[in-house]
């Protein structure tokens, strides 16, 4: 493809913003909030704000795809605030690293406003705005647009927030990952919020494009990770179909004969079907036995696989939090003789990435390193990370953490 037409939708769909750009990347025409109307005779790539999307990931454990089409609305019931049927659901690739398979939200009315709007371009994808900026495997990409930021935090993961709710709504994000650099993509001008950067704490790069900020919509499509809307009933129809239509009549003769021929194998696959609608409802049966609170059930043996992988979970957090609890009374040991002796002083505990930290005080060297060598004896690589000597005591911390 020579030249590559991208629209970028406005939230009330009356407005749009588009740029024509080059085989190599370069910006030839464009326009910025303006009706659609006069658009270069190519087929667009779409851009929905990222407003309108909920990008999440579910777990799945079944390859058949028809399987999974059919389960993931149930799965993420919970999540969504509209009835599923109202919802289209669009799906990414499993990923390999987790198993999981990335799902995109929509509401149907918005898809439907959408292939009206544009049925006459034939687009090549709708795309939620926020995977169509560039991703980083070592960080999050954060750029705004218009009266919203957005922010990419994954592979197929990520967000839009207006401009006022952006520092709590990263704070809530970096709870539950950290990246190791926030990658900046602006126009020619810094944007005025960029000082909010040094507040996060993060190593951050700037990233500017002389063309405008829609050079990053171009860039993020190119690397081609991004989750394509037009999926199911949305699908563009193929030209293989289109060719077809004048060969309708012999197509329908042809398709007699399938018919006639599938027929015949029904009539000895009724037994097999049979067996099967009995296993069918055996396993229902067991699943309600099993979950009688279960309000939905669609396909219970996938259902009940989930059931087991959430309590395969909690199991693991409760062994975690034993083996927690074990090693801390451990290392209240060698405390209980030495602390009844005045010799050692706990000033602070704390518990982090596996490891405990203490803060205390000793009465000398020898103390320090008898208390070093019990823990040893009780399963704990000991790492002293300062040791200050004052003028009646040592100030020391220590890492302990358990011996694999």
């Amino acid at each position: 493809m020579s030249q590559r037409l991208i629209i970028r939708c406005d939230e009330l769909l009356d407005t749009i913003s588009w740029g024509v750009f080059s085989k190599t990347g370069e910006l030839l025409n464009g326009a910025r909030q303006v009706p659609l109307a006069n658009l270069p005779p190519l087929n667009p790539w779409i851009l929905v704000p990222g407003t309108w999307t909920l990008l999440t990931e579910v777990m799945v454990s079944t390859r058949h795809k028809p399987s999974i089409m059919q389960a993931v609305p149930y799965l993420l019931e919970e999540q969504l605030a509209a009835e599923v049927e109202t919802l289209h659901f669009a799906l990414g690739a499993r990923q390999s690293s987790t198993g999981h398979i990335a799902v995109a939200v929509i509401a149907k009315t918005l898809m439907g406003d959408i292939m009206q709007r544009y049925q006459s371009y034939s687009p090549i994808a709708v795309i939620p705005e926020v995977l169509a900026i560039p991703w980083y495997p070592d960080g999050w990409s954060i750029m705004g647009w218009d009266k919203l930021i957005l922010v990419r935090t994954g592979l197929y993961t990520g967000f839009a927030i207006e401009l006022p709710q952006l520092e709590w709504a990263l704070a809530a994000a970096l709870q539950v990952e950290t990246p190791l650099t926030l990658y900046i993509l602006s126009g020619p001008v810094s944007p005025s919020w960029l000082s909010q950067c040094a507040q996060w704490q993060l190593p951050w790069v700037e990233k500017q494009a002389e063309q405008g900020e829609f050079f990053w919509f171009h860039q993020g499509i190119l690397q081609n990770n991004f989750l394509n809307l037009l999926q199911n009933t949305y699908r563009p129809v193929s030209k293989m179909v289109a060719l077809a239509h004048p060969w309708k009549g012999t197509l329908g003769l042809a398709s007699l004969t399938l018919l006639l021929y599938g027929a015949i194998q029904w009539v000895d696959s009724q037994a097999l079907l049979q067996k099967r609608e009995m296993l069918h409802a055996h396993i229902e049966k067991l699943y309600r036995d099993t979950f009688p609170q279960a309000q939905k059930i669609v396909n219970p043996r996938l259902q009940m696989e989930q059931h087991l992988i959430a309590l395969r979970k909690q199991q693991q957090k409760l062994a975690t939090t034993e083996q927690f609890l074990t090693s801390l009374a451990q290392i209240s040991l060698p405390f209980q003789t030495l602390a009844d002796a005045q010799t050692v002083t706990l000033k602070e505990i704390s518990y982090q990435r596996n490891a405990f930290q203490l803060e205390l005080t000793v009465a000398n060297w020898q103390v320090l390193d008898q208390l070093r060598q019990q823990f040893n004896q009780l399963g704990f690589k000991v790492k002293i990370q300062t040791a200050t000597h004052q003028q009646y005591y040592i100030e020391s911390r220590l890492r302990l953490e358990k011996n694999k």
